[in-house]
C-alpha cells in the first residue's frame, strides 16, 4: 500500500469547475486544506508574492503577450524530508506516516507558481495575472512516499498552452536514488487565466526553443 492506504499508483482526476471565483485561485483540493501551511508552501506563497509586489502600481491590462519556452517556465524547490527533521514533521500523520494532503497543497501551489512565470510578462505597468486551478488531470504515485529516507525536489514546467488555459506537469524526484527510481510522483494540472470581468484572459503562447 502506499501513502495512509493510497495504492503505489493513484490516479486522480477532477473534473473542470464549472465556474470560477474572480477573486480568489480555487485550491484543487479543498478537502485537505489544513489549518497551516508547510514550509515549503510558504515558500512557494513568498515567491508568488515576489512576482505580485512586480506589478504593485500597475494600472492597465496585459496588451501584447509573450512567447515563453517550456524551459523559461521551468522552476524546481527541494524538499529536504530526510536532512530537516523539522520539516520532516509537517508532514508526519498521527499514524506515522506521510500525510499526504500536505503534499497535494505543496504541488497545488508549486504549480500555480509554475504558471504565474510563464504568464509574467516582464511589464511592472500591466495588471498582474490570475490563474483559477480548473482541473487536476493526472496524478501518479509511483512509489511509497516515506519520512526521514530520502530529500526531495519538486520540478515542473509549462508543457501546453491554449488562448486562456495553460498545463503545468509536474514531477517529485527523490535526490540520491538511482535514476530508475528517482521519479515519486508525477501529474499535470491545467490552469485558466482570468481578467478583472470574470472572464478567460489570454495569455503567453508557448512555442519550443
Amino acid at each position: 500500500m502506499g501513502v495512509e492506504g493510497l495504492p503505489p499508483k493513484m490516479w486522480l482526476t477532477k473534473k473542470c469547475a464549472p465556474k470560477l471565483n474572480t477573486f480568489a485561485r480555487v485550491a484543487f483540493l479543498s478537502s485537505v486544506s489544513t489549518i497551516s501551511r508547510t514550509r515549503i508552501s510558504s515558500q512557494l506563497e513568498q515567491r508568488m508574492g515576489v512576482l505580485k509586489a512586480l506589478k504593485k502600481n500597475s494600472t492597465r491590462p496585459v496588451s501584447e503577450l509573450v512567447e515563453r519556452s517550456p524551459s523559461e517556465s521551468r522552476v524546481s524547490i527541494e524538499i529536504p524530508l530526510a536532512s530537516d527533521a523539522a520539516l520532516a514533521e509537517e508532514y508526519l500523520s498521527y499514524r506515522g506516516g506521510v500525510r499526504f494532503g500536505k503534499i497535494l497543497e505543496d504541488i497545488d501551489l508549486f504549480a500555480a507558481y509554475v504558471g504565474l512565470t510563464h504568464c509574467n510578462d516582464g511589464n511592472p505597468d500591466t495588471f498582474p495575472n490570475m490563474l483559477v486551478t480548473a482541473c487536476v488531470d493526472r496524478l501518479d504515485l509511483r512509489r511509497t512516499l516515506t519520512l526521514r529516507q530520502q530529500d526531495m525536489v519538486l520540478q515542473g514546467c509549462a508543457t501546453w498552452a491554449g488562448r486562456t488555459s495553460l498545463q503545468v506537469n509536474i514531477e517529485l524526484i527523490a535526490k540520491n536514488a538511482p535514476p530508475a527510481e528517482a521519479l515519486q510522483l508525477s501529474g499535470s494540472l491545467v490552469f485558466v487565466n482570468v481578467g478583472s470581468d470574470g472572464k478567460g484572459a489570454p495569455l503567453n503562447p508557448l512555442v519550443p526553443r
